[in-house]
């Protein structure tokens, strides 16, 4: 990338963790970034820099694909790989450490300059593909069932698990199982079963409420808590080797996974609260009345403006790309589940009309 002023190594760990600075650098942020020398290649100076930094040797395993715009202009990135054993990995004595993803995401947002953050989180998305990809399981707890075909059900499950854990989109990175969120529900609701704040009684008691084919704040919290209660109850069968036990469990969150998808449609926690209110989100909540008001432009916008008004308040200086960025996920799924089929691109094409065009977008977005 002969275009390229500054260059940044990713460098992922196989427990699904990046390598990032602790605290931003003198060039760039919290990826280890270096500015160009005249007497070394891209190459040589982020492994240099990795070096300097870290103390550990790496190997340039990938050249990024695309450009990026920081303070002092383009940005490319190399995918690095280390030199020998991971176990020997010894970080004393330098400021960088391990991050899972939601971990970088939340460094990456004190970052005060926009253009800086901007690009941070968007090799942030390229180091979370590329643990996608790897399937990197963060906890070592699992090791003993990876090959075992109830483990990639519960994978899979554990997205949608963490999708509403997160309560849509914000924070949501498609980890899964490997999830901050999703562990730490596990463990948390493991714990309180263990405390015996979770017995027969309580979760007869919770079921009872989920039964109930009503929204509600509360119907809302008792499905979570029925997910979480049954998904529990999956992973501890699933480690103990009882397979029968599993799938009934696994079977259950399943139902309440679907029943929380049919009730609460990927409309962000915000519009759901005036719809509870009886506010103008409710009308406007299923994909029949879509058809039979026909309003498809309407609710596309509606839908638009609970997404804006649900990432409240924006950075100063915010471009509009980014702010298409942090919301199309949740547009698009919102529209789709309104019977609305729209492809990404137009959505995408839509959003950044609206931004510049519609009053309401436009005052979400400079309210402070």
């Amino acid at each position: 990338m002969p275009q390229a002023k500054e260059y940044l190594a990713i460098l992922v760990g196989s427990n699904g963790r990046v390598l990032l600075r602790k605290q931003p650098g003198l060039v760039g942020g919290f990826f280890m970034r270096v500015e160009l020398p005249v007497d070394k290649s891209p190459e040589s100076a982020i492994v240099d820099l990795v070096f300097s930094e870290s103390g550990l040797k790496v190997i340039v395993d990938d050249v990024g694909t695309g450009l990026y715009f920081g303070a002092r202009g383009g940005c490319g990135y190399f995918v690095v790989k280390l030199v020998g054993s991971e176990e020997a990995v010894r970080l004393d004595g330098f400021s960088v450490g391990w991050y899972s993803i939601e971990e970088a995401a939340n460094l990456i947002n004190g970052l005060k300059d926009e253009v800086e953050f901007v690009l941070e989180m968007s090799v942030l998305a390229v180091a979370s593909s590329i643990v996608e990809k790897s399937g990197a399981i963060v906890d070592g707890r699992f090791k003993g069932v990876i090959e075992n075909s109830e483990f990639e059900s519960f994978k899979e499950i554990c997205v949608d698990i963490e999708r509403i854990l997160s309560g849509g989109t914000v924070g949501f990175w498609k980890r899964g199982i490997s999830s901050d969120l999703v562990v730490g529900m596990l463990d948390e609701t493991q714990k309180r079963i263990s405390l015996g704040e979770i017995d027969s009684e309580y979760e007869e008691s919770v079921l009872s409420l989920v039964g109930r084919n009503s929204r509600s704040k509360e119907h809302e919290r008792s499905l979570i808590e029925a997910i979480s209660m049954c998904s529990t109850k999956a992973y501890g069968f699933l480690l103990g080797g009882d397979y029968v036990g599993y799938n009934e469990a696994y079977l259950s969150v399943l139902k309440y996974v679907e029943i929380y998808d049919r009730l609460y449609p990927g409309e962000g926690r915000a519009r759901r609260e005036r719809g509870f209110k009886g506010g103008n989100g409710k009308a406007k909540a299923s994909a029949e009345v879509s058809r039979k008001i026909g309003m498809s432009e309407d609710l596309i916008r509606q839908a638009i403006l609970d997404a804006l008004r649900a990432h409240v308040p924006y950075r100063a200086r915010i471009t509009y790309v980014s702010i298409v960025d942090k919301i199309i996920d949740e547009v698009f799924h919102s529209v789709k589940c309104l019977g609305v089929e729209r492809n990404r691109d137009d959505l995408c094409g839509f959003i950044l009309d609206m931004l510049a065009n519609d009053v309401a977008a436009k005052k979400i977005v400079k309210s402070r």
